[in-house]
């Protein structure tokens, strides 16, 4: 007897690597961690429990004052304070990266870079 033509497959379709699903593209990677990325996620996880346990909005709120802290101080005072966030975004960014796809990492990079070359601009003309 055939199966009927609505039931669902057994197996996923698709790409899991392109996959909207963050744990199917991490699980589609199937590359155990390097000792590097194992050392940095162990020594990020207390960090990362304290800043889960921030309120979000307050979280956003100290981002943007470093932010505009950075932005409108002059020279050195101000690219420091940019150099601070990219830092932090940076740090962010690596910790997710193996969950992404192609344009959230673009996207992530570039904020980083940007943030980067604002910073470093101020310092230098500071």
């Amino acid at each position: 007897m055939a199966p009927a033509r609505n039931e669902p497959s057994p197996r996923p379709r698709g790409n899991p690597a392109r996959s909207g699903n963050p744990a199917r593209r991490a699980a589609a990677a199937a590359q155990p961690p390097s000792p590097g990325r194992s050392s940095l996620e162990r020594a990020s996880r207390p960090w990362l429990v304290r800043l889960s346990s921030i309120p979000r909005w307050l979280l956003l709120v100290i981002t943007l004052a470093v932010l505009l802290a950075g932005l409108f101080l002059p020279g050195v005072a101000g690219g420091v304070f940019l150099l601070v966030l990219a830092a932090f975004l940076g740090w962010l960014a690596v910790l997710s990266w193996p969950a992404l796809g192609t344009w959230p990492r673009v996207l992530r990079a570039a904020t980083v870079v940007l943030v980067v070359a604002v910073g470093v601009t101020k310092i230098l003309e500071g």
